[in-house]
């Protein structure tokens, strides 16, 4: 059966591997399928075009890009829309690693044609649709503060290095938290739609972006020495179990305020906040993954 496939690329993701995505193009088109491809100057244009893709014009949507790139892809999703394949460029791609998608080619073109179909919880950070974190904090400060250019010629590493240079002036302002409606303070606060953070580091065991409430990590102790070790915990699967986190495993709504040099981050990309407002299963889309996944875990 010929599919009719819409490709949405994004050039500004990650290194943006243009010969990996056309390498994915010449089997998906081997194997007899229409394939369209459309490049994006923006997220917003990014939006619009999902938006306007629907079920009697296509049978599959293929993001190429990033996390942020998904992120704009879900909210111009609505009922009309077929689903959604990845093929991820991006610097961290935690969704993919998320679904346990492929990394070779012909794989991933093979997992868009005849992969299984997963629904996935959409949560909403004031207003705005994500995939599978929000935050507030230092790890949003970093997130702010990394340059697009650095992003692309270090990859995972410039994240290292803006903490280096953060580490000269960040103060790790106290934010004001309210988790189903119950107050506490911290320094950070990570909201968990799905269980991998920042690559693959599990911080939020047995979460599933299937689920339909998110999980909460409350940092509570400022400092570098705080930081680092919150850092040492994160890559060992053990900061749910820190002795300064507050981890709520299963939350519905999330509220978050604080000085005006607080950072804020939705599915790893600077968010343009002054609160924080988020809720969870506000609606949801349905992801290509690889035949084998069932419950939208990671691999």
């Amino acid at each position: 059966m010929t599919l009719r496939i819409l490709i949405i690329a994004n050039p500004a993701a990650g290194q943006h591997r243009g010969n990996h995505l056309q390498q994915v193009v010449a089997r998906l088109e081997a194997g007899g399928n229409a394939v369209t491809q459309m490049t994006t100057g923006s997220a917003g244009e990014l939006e619009q075009i999902v938006s306007r893709a629907g079920r009697a014009d296509w049978d599959r949507i293929a993001i190429a890009g990033g996390d942020g790139s998904l992120m704009a892809a879900v909210n111009g999703c609505s009922d009309n829309t077929p689903p959604i394949g990845l093929i991820p460029t991006g610097t961290t791609n935690v969704v993919s690693l998320e679904l346990g998608l492929p990394t070779r080619p012909d794989a991933l073109a093979d997992t868009i044609v005849q992969g299984s179909t997963t629904t996935i919880s959409l949560p909403k950070a004031n207003g705005r649709r994500f995939v599978f974190s929000a935050g507030a904090g230092f790890d949003a400060y970093l997130v702010a503060t990394v340059s697009r250019t650095l992003k692309k010629r270090l990859g995972k590493s410039a994240f290292a290095v803006a903490a280096i240079r953060a580490m000269k002036h960040y103060r790790f302002p106290k934010l004001d938290i309210v988790v189903d409606g119950v107050a506490c303070s911290g320094v950070g606060v990570i909201i968990m739609n799905g269980s991998l953070y920042a690559g693959r580091y599990n911080v939020a065991p047995d979460r599933r972006l299937s689920d339909p409430k998110f999980s909460v990590i409350v940092l509570t102790n400022p400092g570098w020495r705080s930081a680092v070790s919150y850092i040492s915990a994160m890559v060992r699967g053990r900061l749910h179990t820190h002795s300064g986190v507050t981890f709520i495993r299963s939350a519905t709504s999330v509220d978050v305020a604080g000085p005006d040099e607080v950072a804020f981050q939705i599915d790893g990309d600077h968010a343009d906040f002054v609160t924080l407002s988020a809720r969870a299963d506000t609606g949801n889309v349905r992801i290509i993954t690889p035949l084998c996944d069932t419950n939208s875990g990671p691999a």
